[in-house]
């Protein structure tokens, strides 16, 4: 057989393979479709609402596929001749390898490619180039070819399909829909305090003049998304089309309410009642009638791009407008970011479709607008599908059964189950298990905490949508009374959360006093917060909460008694989760009942770039695990059963990106990469020396690394991390031993390194000294000759050398006598940074002339004599002590490090008080003679030379080591450190 008729054979292999994986598609070998020629795809992928891909495949080497890949860009397809039309703006590079070549048949290659579920066959090479045009032609992945099999392909094309210009016009389509409506439902509310009032208690937000454009700005969303919810349905039991109604004169405001209460009788309560109780209050009508007209036109452009109810279009607008953010701080997730999330939960591998979607169960408990449920949704019908299901098929039982989704806002349940909703709108459903969880005080005068009460004895969530209406959230409308769904214990295969990071603070900003801002939303009394905090007390006694660590930990919590055995959590948790003192409960967790763990972050210069949701502006990770029944307690955890050792309970895999996926499919294929590098076990280990971590690719492109660790109660500084070879020295460092990069593991030097806590005393935490009604000290600028002198801020500009002075001093208060007398006999001449800024502060550990209390900035550690705390002070500035820092610091923040007194108590050091004496006589010479010595900020320590000598010093007189020995790979070790992105944050080195 000639190659020609070869690759036609192994084409119509593909397409019949590509067709069976997605009953929406139609996908055709050797069609001729274009307009202006006569030529031929090797493969046309075409879906109703989607744009059509094309595929051109060439045996191994394939040198000119991509130009004929390429070449196809911009083509029309020819309506007459396949029946659809458009131009081609996706067209797929595909290779195959040489053991297809034996193939004689269809049915062979289809054998040989993994047939119909397309898991373990024979694998592909493919690369996507997207653009109107050859000339405007962007490639995926940048550079070399995505090896996968056919059911990877599948899910490749699929994501092809979607286009990259749709949907960044219907964004602004949508968000330019809002403001219009928002600014003519402004008049109206101008005129009607009713309506404002309404509009206020419907969503369940404060009424506030100042927050007027939040409110109208979810109204005016919710209208819309109803209208294109409503276009989706159009056609059927009666539903009238938007255009329908504008041609019989009918799209006013009495007629839309009367189609939608036709609409609410069928179905989809939440989407519809909401919008139809605010369109119901606006007056005059005339304003109605002139924003439906903005509605209906944002609404037929949306569904005209063909995405607007697939994608999570209104969301993204509606978190612009949402009240409430600021106290509940729900935050949105990006959308890839909720792809990357689902897939690393939910793999391809070990997935069984039919079995498995019976029985599978999924939920969110703080679901905000869906994105993650959604995600979780589209991955179980992708994988589903790839098993030769019809998604369509399970949509009813999904809805009644398997999905899960809570939150306390109702605004947000209602684009959540839009959302949900949509993916198949014509399939009519009985009930849902969407939900708003009841949230405050109750008319019993009982408190409620939304899903939080999971923690409780509770096994249903009742809901309040509302209490004087009939309550299903989505589905047949008709039950009345109070709506419930179970919620057991133990019964979901994967809980997938984006959970609030709010702190626990009373007095957080100016009047919060008596508050506590994770309870402020919804308009509660400071009467009903404190009743609410307790209640939060009760729940959580026993849990991994943590009040500093914020109302997330408890939703970990949630997500814990929730997920059944060998069940998943996936979470969107701020860095601080993984490195922060207060989280120590949730780590613990994790190390001690749960296995396959993944924590992904993201190696960037400003903290929007490190985050996965889309506003937080702060550092976040991604953290997948499943729940290991046999690591319990009394259990082994030895029995795991895998055999991958970064699989066993109290190991983990710690991946860091060096850029967020930019789209659905980058995230696709961000997560198979780590996947499969997590199946091929061979990952770089944290303990194996300083060789950094093992590489994930996607094609040729690096798009991060991954090292394997021990997890535990204590920081998992492996993330992110640009250079995983800096936390491996790092690391031994805290164990002490001296291996850094370049070195071999026999040149590796012993070190006297223990927590501080075990050598010296640290200070007390700063709100027990000033600043607080219950602290010794009334903190007052420094003057004269001061009784108590304080080392309390960090200042860049005045604190570059060792020798500091210090800047206030206390004032006892009445009655605290005897706990100022406890503070002062710990005070110290060294202090430790308790909040640096890598990338503008010079020290990470400062000397005053005398004793001196610590401060919120500089903590004091008490030693021996003075002659330890300058060997202390040499160490901390010393690249070593650096890097220690940096390590063991919570990062949440680019260029900047936070370690309150717990974590410096338990921070690996250095223990100066082993040295000898003519070692400390050393040590003080050398501070004394540095100690006026201008240091540069920490980011810049690789050219500065003060820190170099302070190094030569620390090796020379400290450790009583060969400076050669050290010196080239010490150099090597802060090049690397100063060039990390959360050391530099953006500043040139």
């Amino acid at each position: 057989m000639n190659p020609r008729l070869r690759e036609q054979l192994v084409n119509g292999g593909i397409a019949d393979l590509l067709a069976g994986m997605n009953p929406r598609w139609e996908v055709r070998p050797e069609v001729a479709c274009f307009r202006d020629s006569q030529s031929c795809a090797d493969i046309l992928a075409t879906s109703h609402g989607r744009q059509p891909v094309i595929l051109e495949n060439e045996w191994l080497p394939a040198r000119t596929v991509e130009a004929e890949a390429v070449s196809r860009l911009g083509e029309t397809l020819d309506a007459a001749k396949i029946g659809h039309a458009g131009s081609v703006h996706a067209a797929v590079a595909l290779r195959t390898p040489p053991e297809l070549e034996q193939c004689r048949t269809i049915r062979q290659v289809s054998q040989a490619l993994g047939g119909r579920g397309g898991s373990d066959g024979v694998k592909l090479q493919y690369a996507l180039h997207a653009g109107p045009s050859a000339a405007e032609a962007v490639r995926f992945p940048i550079s070399g070819f995505i090896s996968g099999t056919v059911a990877d392909l599948a899910v490749f094309v699929d994501q092809a399909s979607v286009s990259a210009d749709a949907l960044t016009e219907s964004m602004a389509v949508l968000q330019a829909g809002v403001s219009d409506v928002v600014a003519l439902l402004a008049g109206a509310a101008s005129q009607s305090e009713d309506w404002k009032e309404l509009v206020a208690k419907t969503l369940k937000q404060d009424y506030d003049e100042r927050r007027l454009d939040q409110m109208l700005g979810t109204a005016a969303t919710i209208m819309i998304n109803a209208m294109v919810f409503q276009e989706g349905l159009a056609g059927n039991r009666g539903v009238r089309s938007l255009a329908q109604m504008r041609n019989a004169g009918e799209l006013d405001q009495a007629s839309v309410l009367a189609d939608w209460q036709r609409i609410l009788d069928i179905n989809y309560w939440s989407i519809f009642h909401l919008a139809r109780t605010l369109l119901a209050g606006v007056n005059p009508p005339r304003d109605a009638e002139r924003a439906l007209d903005v509605m209906a036109k944002s609404a037929a452009k949306l569904v005209a791009l063909g995405v607007a109810q697939s994608h999570d279009l209104a969301g993204t607008v509606f978190q612009r407008f949402v009240g409430d953010r600021k106290y509940l701080a729900s935050y949105y997730t990006r959308p890839e970011s909720a792809a990357l999330l689902a897939h690393l939960a939910l793999p391809q591998t070990g997935w069984e479709a039919r079995r498995r979607v019976a029985e599978y169960r999924v939920a969110d408990y703080a679901c905000g607008t869906g994105t993650l449920i959604h995600a979780a949704y589209h991955r179980i019908n992708q994988l589903h599908e790839i098993g030769g299901g019809d998604p369509k098929s399970i949509h009813a039982h999904m809805m009644e059964e398997a999905l899960t989704a809570c939150d306390i806002v109702p605004s947000a349940a209602h684009l959540t189950a839009a959302m949900l909703s949509s993916v198949h709108p014509t399939v009519v459903y009985n009930a849902t298990r969407v939900l708003i969880a009841e949230y405050g005080e109750r008319p019993d005068r009982s408190t409620a905490l939304g899903t939080v009460d999971l923690l409780g004895d509770t096994e249903v969530l009742p809901s309040l949508f509302p209490m004087s209406a009939p309550t299903t959230v989505t589905g047949t409308a008709g039950k009345r009374g109070e709506f419930a769904v179970d919620a057991p214990p133990s019964s979901q295969d994967l809980v997938i959360m984006n959970p609030p990071f709010t702190r626990a603070m009373s007095d957080w900003e100016r009047g919060g006093d008596g508050q506590w801002k994770q309870y402020r939303g919804l308009g509660t009394s400071p009467r009903v917060q404190v009743l609410m905090k307790e209640r939060e007390k009760e729940l959580c006694r026993g849990t991994c909460y943590h009040g500093a660590a914020g109302i997330a930990s408890a939703f970990v919590a949630v997500a814990d008694r929730m997920v059944k055995d060998r069940g998943a959590v996936a979470l969107v948790l701020p860095l601080t989760a993984v490195q922060g003192v207060s989280w120590t409960g949730v780590r613990q967790l994790f190390g001690a009942h749960y296995d396959e763990v993944i924590v992904v972050g993201i190696a960037a210069a400003q903290g929007i770039d490190q985050s996965w949701s889309a506003d937080t502006k702060m550092a976040e990770v991604l953290l997948v695990a499943r729940k290991n029944p046999a690591a319990a307690p009394g259990k082994n955890p030895a029995a795991a059963p895998s055999k991958n050792p970064a699989a066993a309970p109290g190991r983990g895999l710690f991946a860091t990106l060096h850029r967020r996926p930019l789209s659905a499919m980058e995230a696709t294929e961000f997560a198979r990469a780590l996947l499969a590098t997590r199946a091929s076990g061979s990952i770089r280990t944290l303990e194996a020396g300083p060789y950094g971590g093992t590489p994930i690719l996607v094609g040729n492109e690096r798009i991060g690394e991954v090292v394997e660790a021990p997890i535990g109660p204590s920081p998992w500084a492996c993330v992110p991390v640009d250079d995983l070879s800096v936390c491996q020295s790092a690391y031994q460092l805290s164990r002490g031993v001296l291996w850094l990069p370049t070195m071999d593991r026999d040149d590796a030097l012993s070190l006297p390194v223990r927590p501080i806590q075990e050598f010296g005393r640290v200070g007390w935490a700063a709100n027990n000294i000033a600043n607080n009604q219950f602290a010794a000290f009334h903190k007052h600028p420094i003057y004269g000759q001061p009784t108590y002198p304080m080392l309390w801020h960090n200042d860049a500009t005045e604190q570059k050398r060792m020798l500091v002075q210090p800047d206030a001093h206390g004032l006892v208060r009445e009655g605290r006598e005897e706990k100022a007398g406890r503070i002062w006999k710990t005070r110290s001449w060294v202090h430790h940074n308790g909040e640096m800024r890598f990338s503008s502060q010079a020290l990470a550990a400062a000397c005053t002339q005398g004793r001196t209390i610590g401060g919120v900035g500089w903590p004091n550690v008490q030693l021996p004599s003075q002659a330890h705390e300058k060997a202390y002070c040499l160490w901390g500035n010393s690249t070593f002590g650096l890097v220690q820092y940096w390590y063991h610091a919570s990062k949440q923040q680019a260029g900047r490090g936070r370690m309150p007194v717990t974590a410096i108590r338990q921070m690996p050091f250095l223990d100066v008080t082993v040295l000898e004496s003519h070692q400390l006589e050393r040590a003080v010479a050398v501070f004394d003679r540095m100690a006026a010595s201008e240091l540069l900020p920490a980011y810049r320590a690789a050219a500065d030379r003060v820190r170099e000598q302070i190094d030569r010093h620390v090796v020379e007189d400290l450790l009583r080591l060969d400076w050669k020995r050290v010196a080239e790979p010490l150099a090597l070790l802060r090049q690397k450190w100063c060039a990390e992105s959360s050391v530099r944050a953006g500043k040139e080195i």
